[in-house]
């Protein structure tokens, strides 16, 4: 399927643009945010909702990257 290529080329570069910011941000006194969220257990749940919401635009856009194929190929047929 050619919008699985889409969907990996995309988390390809996902990784490529979160890589270096993941190393070049580490830091070795945690800030007052980080320590609260992370104290009380809300900062799995910032990440995990985060990263559906990335996924679903991800999803959003394969999806709309297919309907917009296939209208494509109706208009070239003549349909």
């Amino acid at each position: 399927m050619p919008w699985t290529r889409t969907i990996a080329e995309a988390g390809a570069l996902l990784l490529c643009l979160a890589w270096p910011a993941r190393t070049f941000a580490q830091d070795n006194a945690p800030g007052w945010l980080e320590q609260s969220l992370h104290a009380a257990g809300k900062m799995n749940t910032v990440i995990a909702v985060v990263a559906v919401i990335l996924i679903g635009l991800l999803l959003w856009m394969a999806s709309l990257d297919r309907r917009l194929r296939k209208a494509e190929k109706r208009v070239e047929n003549g349909s």
